[in-house]
């Protein structure tokens, strides 16, 4: 129907039912009256209010047909809200009623009470789309004439609405393709010539749940830029926009899809890739690693904005830049080699971009955690910012805050006296870091934790006493003590809990974990694993919300309080940070695990690859662990192959202990990974979607024959794939010996991989066919000049018993394979 058709037929409807009204009807042997519009349930967001809300009287001809027929009027609105009772009320003029009758045309089950009587109530249900209904009243007057009314409601869903109005930029995105995705739908509009994009999303309550994430594609010489920004759910956005119900980067910066958003998604994606919630969002926030996200954000900075660089061969996007670290690592290349100096001075140009990070930070005044979150036995300091410009800070002693200011998003601290941030341990005795001054930027911010740049000014004291400069710069999380996580009593008194405890003072031995059983009336008791001896405590949930263990103080009636601030939840408990600053001998400030053990209703499979560590300030060590029960560690050899033994023992614990110890091997300066293990005994505590946490218990010695006991708390990370894309540094953490599998007229069946110190700096070498090659790793492969020739070696696959490599000439293919077994072959 053409425009000028639809409004000539609803005139023609309008003076009809005008005519009809009054003049009271016409015969009754006049043909029944329709609506001139046709009226259907529509499935669109927008439905149009322009049907017609006047009523339509019809006679209907049972009656005499000298009787006079009468009019009626339909009072109500024309529109009405899912799940909300509406009324429609019919009046009659100059008849009697004897009865009424109501009905409606539509499909949808809707309630109606009353329907025998001139007003009627009425319920839509449940709908995601407006539907436009008749409701028909038909009147019997007491001469038994009928006539009958129709009125049109459009019942309306009830919608969430916000627009989003933001910037696609590291430089502006010039027209840029923006899709919004909030569940199933997806709203799309186009950037402006700068960049800047407004959305207006309307959403069915059934999905005010749902996250809402906006993806932006460039056009045409930009079109390689792909960007992302993870917003939180309808609901919570709506809250954020406030009564003009329009969100803009002052109430939450993330509208603007940007290479710094591109990084935080990319990293929580590879934590979870279903994140589904605003809780789930907010744990896989506190699992990006804030560095690398700026890191990777200056990445796409340098490609995004030297239209002389290109990326790098098979990658098609600035997502797909940074999606895995094999990218990564050829762009750091590409950069490197075009300009040395071009990260760094991008990274520098993206923390100044106002576009890029907000400067607009609210006051910093309260309590804060300053620590690097993505690891729990990262050095912690905790930060109290008073409105009048003094506090305290405390990490190994606590002092006074002399002055502090902020300007934007830049905070100046100055101290009363030096903060002893760490005495750190090395090998011609102990440094202790002294600081004055600390300077803080925030890059970001979120619901859980600011991103900033911690600057530290001050002196470091040297093992020969001896003092100079300090002066560090680095990227970590600071969180308000307010938006930590909080422990009900229910919780805390359920089973037994393990809290493993670091601090920053070298001086200080780091103790054994904890074994807290916690009781309803206020009293714990701490098992020392070690020992089995039982120490008596007290523990109670603060005014604000902290928990607090309460303990005798050494060779004193008096009694020490220490407070725990609950930082992200990992794998069936808690990081945390503690404060205790009444004891002047003790590091006032402790950080680590507090672990509830989980027994395993029935017997787990632990097969697969196990990353270790996790949330862990160390090397990474990865378990192989096979069906048959072998444990290799970082992808197996002679020297870390061994055999296991599982136990199920009460409660269901699953204990795996070592049948075969490893072989003793002599460290040198350039293995970052040497340990002669002897009676490896690992429980089971927790078994948490892909993560497992360990009771570890083993003989460690080195090569002068020291030995020692060592339990320790460790977190390994789940992955069912045991393949390999190629060979890693992994491979040279240390000194690693192969067999190979057909020795005969070779001078040696050894294959040796061997990391070694040379100029101050690490080198790989290669000793196979009794020759001893120099190595780099180039794109998984490990490559070394032979008769002005390269070469390199190429992993084909991992196994039980060994790899499959291949020897071949750079540019060449492999045609014969290889086997260096991990175990001498008899």
């Amino acid at each position: 129907m053409q425009v000028h058709d639809f409004r000539k037929s609803i005139l023609a409807t309008l003076i009809t039912s005008s005519l009809l009204v009054g003049c009271g009807g016409s015969s009754s042997e006049e043909p029944e009256q329709k609506n001139a519009q046709e009226v259907t349930d529509s499935g669109s967001n927008n439905v149009s209010n322009t049907s017609d809300t006047s009523n339509v009287t019809t006679p209907v001809t049972e009656g005499s047909a000298t009787e006079q027929d009468f009019a009626i009027s339909i009072a109500g609105d024309s529109i009405a809200l899912e799940q909300k009772a509406f009324e429609l009320t019919a009046n009659v003029s100059e008849t009697e009623v004897a009865s009424y009758a109501w009905s409606h045309d539509s499909s949808l089950n809707i309630t109606m009470s009353g329907s025998e009587s001139a007003t009627l109530s009425a319920t839509a249900p449940d709908i995601d789309a407006d539907h436009v209904v008749n409701f028909t009243v038909v009147v019997t007057n007491s001469n038994g004439v009928k006539s009958q009314s129709t009125i049109q409601v459009t019942v309306k869903r009830k919608v969430s609405s916000v627009t989003l109005t933001g910037l696609v930029t590291d430089k502006p995105i010039n027209n840029a393709k923006v899709d919004i995705s909030v569940g199933s739908e997806v709203f799309s509009t186009t950037a402006d010539s700068q960049g800047a994009y407004s959305v207006l999303l309307e959403v069915d309550e059934s999905q005010v749940g749902e996250l809402v994430t906006v993806f932006a594609t460039g056009v045409e010489a930009q079109q390689s830029v792909s960007f992302v920004s993870q917003l939180n759910s309808v609901q919570k956005l709506v809250s954020q926009a406030g009564e003009d119900a329009v969100l803009d980067d002052t109430e939450n910066f993330s509208v603007n899809v940007t290479n710094v958003t591109t990084a935080e998604h990319v990293l929580m994606a590879r934590f979870d890739e279903a994140i589904e919630s605003d809780e789930e969002l907010a744990i896989a926030l506190t699992n990006v690693d804030v560095q690398k996200k700026i890191d990777l954000a200056t990445l796409i900075k340098v490609f995004v904005d030297n239209d002389d660089i290109d990326l790098p061969e098979g990658v098609e996007s600035t997502l797909d830049l940074i999606d895995d670290d094999k990218s990564v690592q050829q762009a750091m290349a590409i950069v490197n080699e075009k300009d040395p100096t071009l990260f760094d001075k991008t990274r520098d140009e993206l923390e100044k971009d106002e576009d890029l990070i907000d400067q607009n930070i609210g006051s910093l005044v309260g309590g804060h955690v300053l620590q690097y979150l993505h690891n729990y036995d990262s050095p912690a300091t905790h930060l109290a910012l008073s409105e009048n410009g003094k506090g305290q800070v405390s990490a190994i002693n606590t002092v006074a805050i002399e002055h502090w200011e902020q300007t934007g998003n830049s905070v100046t601290i100055e101290l009363a006296s030096a903060l002893v941030s760490q005495v750190i341990a090395s090998d011609s005795g102990l440094e202790s870091v002294y600081i004055n001054t600390l300077n803080l930027t925030v890059l970001g911010e979120n619901e859980v934790y600011k991103t900033v740049e911690v600057e530290e000014i001050g002196d470091k004291v040297l093992p020969n006493s001896d003092k100079v400069a300090h002066h560090n710069k680095y990227i970590t999380n600071l969180v308000s003590k307010n938006d930590t996580l909080s422990i009900d009593i229910d919780e805390l008194t359920q089973g037994q809990w393990y809290l493993d405890r670091f601090q920053s003072d070298a001086r200080e031995n780091k103790e054994s974990y904890g074994i807290f059983t916690f009781s309803a009336d206020g009293k714990v008791i701490e098992t020392f694993p070690d020992t089995d001896e039982e120490e008596e405590l007290a523990w109670r949930i603060a005014e604000d919300g902290v928990m607090e263990l309460l303990y005798p103080r050494d060779d004193s009636e008096e009694t020490g309080t220490v407070r725990f601030w609950f930082t992200k939840a990992i794998a069936g408990g808690y990081t945390f940070v503690s404060s205790d600053d009444e004891h002047p001998d003790y590091s006032h400030t402790e950080y680590g695990i507090f672990i509830n053990a989980q027994p395993l209703e029935e017997a787990s499979s632990m097969a697969g690859r196990w990353v270790g560590e996790v949330g862990r300030n160390t090397e990474t060590f990865i378990f192989d662990l096979l069906d048959d029960g072998t444990l290799n560690v970082n992808y197996g050899s002679n020297n870390f192959t061994w055999e296991t033994d599982f136990i199920q023992g009460e409660g269901q614990a699953l204990d795996f202990n070592l049948k075969s110890p490893s072989q003793q091997v002599e460290c040198t300066e350039a293995e970052t990974l040497c340990l002669n293990v002897e009676s490896l005994k690992q429980r089971v505590l927790v078994v948490e979607d892909d993560m497992v946490v360990l009771e570890r218990e083993f003989t460690e010695s080195d090569d002068s024959g020291y030995q020692e006991m060592k339990r320790e708390l460790v977190i390994l990370n789940q992955e069912d794939d045991l393949k390999l894309d190629g060979f890693n540094k992994e491979f040279f953490s240390y000194t690693r010996t192969y067999y190979l599998n057909e020795p005969q007229n070779q001078k040696s069946n050894q294959v040796i991989l061997e990391p070694t110190i040379v100029d101050g700096g690490t080198v790989y070498k290669l000793g196979i066919f009794g020759e001893t090659h120099q190595v780099s790793l180039v794109e998984g492969q490990m490559r070394f000049k032979l008769d002005d020739k390269e070469w390199t070696f190429e992993l084909i696959e991992y196994a039980q018993d060994g790899i499959t490599v291949c020897n071949y000439e750079v540019g060449q293919s492999c045609e014969t394979e290889m086997t260096w077994l991990f175990n001498k072959p008899e």
